[in-house]
């Protein structure tokens, strides 16, 4: 067990060093999310150019830190206890925890991860997407960074092209679009575990975050337009 743990807790590491290259360039992130942006929508993708924000703030250092404990907490349960202590603790744990936040995105998938975990045979693999759903709310949080960041001045700019009500709700609590979001970081998260692949599926992610954001934005705007 305390080997499968550590062997599972590596797949942290493409994270962390795209936490690292965020600092050492992060225009590479933003000219890539602006790319994707630009295909769907230039009016928006200029705007959000022109739009200066600073990423070497206490907040985000203290959110990479969040992930960090949350990932070597479940380490830690996974790892320790029997083998009864550490099902109950920890198995049941993130199932439940998994199963409350999609509640309102997918109950048939939640409903199957718990199903999953009841058959000793599919348990590991209960577990194993859990984890990467913990990592896909991390992830979705600094793929859709260069738009969540810079929401409030959009608001304020109060564009003719945005719905300022929309633009002012936080993304990654967008309603409408919850499952889209979701199963987006979702997939993204689970193929950066593997080894090469990992760093082209986050860059290649980052075009995509900018060109689901822009598509996103327009049809909420075309169900309901600005009056």
């Amino acid at each position: 067990m305390l080997a499968y743990a550590m062997h599972r807790s590596i797949a942290a590491v493409p994270f962390l060093c795209v936490a690292g290259t965020r600092y050492v360039y992060p225009a590479l992130f933003e000219q890539l999310f602006c790319l994707g942006v630009k295909v769907a929508n230039p009016p928006l993708a200029k705007t959000l150019s022109q739009i200066q924000i600073n990423y070497f703030t206490w907040k985000y250092v203290s959110s990479v830190l969040r992930y960090m404990g949350y990932r070597a907490v479940l380490m830690v349960i996974l790892a320790t206890g029997s083998v009864v202590l550490t099902p109950l603790f920890g198995g049941v744990f993130a199932i439940v925890a998994f199963s409350y936040k999609v509640r309102r995105m997918e109950v048939v998938f939640g409903l199957s991860l718990v199903g999953l975990y009841c058959v000793p045979a599919t348990r590991s693999t209960a577990l194993d997407l859990v984890r990467t759903w913990f990592d896909s709310r991390t992830i979705a949080r600094e793929l859709f960074a260069p738009f969540v960041d810079r929401q409030l001045a959009l608001k304020a700019l109060n564009l003719p092209h945005l719905d300022p009500h929309y633009v002012g709700v936080p993304m990654l609590k967008w309603p409408q679009h919850q499952a889209v979001l979701f199963g987006f970081s979702y997939t993204l998260s689970y193929l950066m575990q593997y080894a090469y692949i990992g760093p082209f599926v986050w860059l290649l992610g980052s075009v995509a975050a900018g060109h689901v954001t822009a598509l996103l934005l327009q049809s909420h705007r075309s169900a309901c337009p600005v009056k």
